[in-house]
């Protein structure tokens, strides 16, 4: 080979072929657009950090099982220490799941719409996705999902409950039945529980279930994005092959450190998540009250966001430049607009906005 090579050569087609995936990144007064917990962390919580940063020996290599996080996490949601994972932010464990449980050409059934990292994540294994189509309301049809798993050679089911990004949320019932009814690992992703006021989770089966596994994180309500810790809780053998496959120091000191702080107010942060999933829904009506003069169609939410569906999709992106141009930042997707519930200030802001573009009427 000789120095005129390209460099591009020596990457292989399937990932040369991947399409990037471009975070939103703005400067806004209003930034609704990544779902994150809008409040700033509590004093005691930033002063406890503080601390740790001061204290934490950087020079050493964390805690390659992060044990001390884990027994926490485990503590607080109810679970066995030893059916959890942890990870730097539920995206890792969710790769380290596609790499233990995924080989080449391996069928994973989704449920569009639905987090894009899922197929992602199993594309780089070699994995093959399947989909099925979420309703109009954004329920799964498990009925049909059942026979798209059952008709190939499904390797995994992956879903988001509440879905990101419709909101809508599946019951416990129908969850556990679906689960149940299929031999292959169902992965259920459960990052925007706290805000749910239905009862829907199924992290109290996971490990119970042997193909039940059920993903949490500590980057939504516990507003800890950026710090990047998540979980997977399931049965020992798959914990056990998930340890094998991680890199030995996978979840940095800090973050460690700072998940257990997080979690000592789990309290606190449940309380507040609920106050979110209430202003969420007051959201959901007062833009419910504009719809018809919006042309779009609000779905009902389960978390701490609001998704509008347009028939048109060039007035979607018209009312999201819009709106960006006023300063406030939402989620632009096909055909759609997903709003992340912010302080009540800047939903105030949001709504007034909102009405005024339509009411003076947008260009589509």
């Amino acid at each position: 080979m000789n120095r005129e090579t390209p460099a591009a050569s020596f990457i292989p087609e399937r990932i040369a072929n991947l399409e990037d995936y471009v975070p939103v990144e703005t400067d806004v007064k209003v930034k609704l657009d990544a779902n994150e917990n809008p409040y700033p962390m509590p004093e005691p919580l930033r002063a406890q950090l503080a601390e740790l940063a001061r204290s934490l020996d950087f020079a050493r290599y964390p805690d390659p099982y992060a044990r001390e996080l884990i027994g926490k996490f485990a503590e607080v949601y109810g679970v066995r220490p030893e059916r959890v994972v942890a990870g730097c932010g539920s995206d890792e464990v969710l790769h380290l799941l596609c790499q233990t449980l995924l080989c080449e050409g391996a069928e994973v059934v989704t449920a569009l719409p639905d987090f894009s990292m899922y197929a992602f994540y199993a594309y780089l294994e070699g994995g093959r996705q399947v989909t099925a189509k979420r309703g109009a309301d954004g329920q799964i049809d498990f009925g049909e999902l059942k026979r798209i798993a059952s008709s190939g050679d499904c390797r995994c089911v992956m879903f988001s409950n509440p879905c990101n990004p419709t909101g809508a949320v599946a019951p416990r019932d129908a969850v556990l039945e679906f689960v149940r009814s299929v031999s292959c690992p169902v992965i259920v992703d459960e990052a925007y529980g706290e805000f749910c006021t239905s009862d829907f989770s199924v992290l109290d089966m996971a490990g119970s279930l042997p193909n039940l596994i059920v993903l949490k994180t500590l980057s939504k309500a516990f507003g800890l994005a950026g710090l990047r810790v998540g979980f997977a809780v399931a049965c020992e053998d798959i914990v056990r092959a998930v340890k094998r496959v991680k890199s030995p120091y996978n979840l940095n000191s800090f973050s460690q450190a700072a998940g257990v702080a997080a979690l000592g107010r789990a309290d606190e942060v449940f309380a507040q998540a609920k106050v979110i999933g209430e202003m969420t829904k007051a959201m959901y009506s007062a833009l419910a009250g504009l719809a018809e003069l919006g042309g779009y169609e609000p779905v009902e939410p389960g978390a701490n966001f609001v998704l509008l569906k347009f028939g048109d999709g060039s007035r979607a992106q018209s009312l999201h430049a819009e709106l960006l141009r006023r300063g406030i930042s939402v989620r632009l997707m096909p055909g759609a607009l997903r709003i992340t519930c912010g302080t009540r200030e800047e939903n105030r802001l949001l709504l007034q906005e909102f009405e005024d573009i339509l009411k003076d009427g947008i260009k589509a």
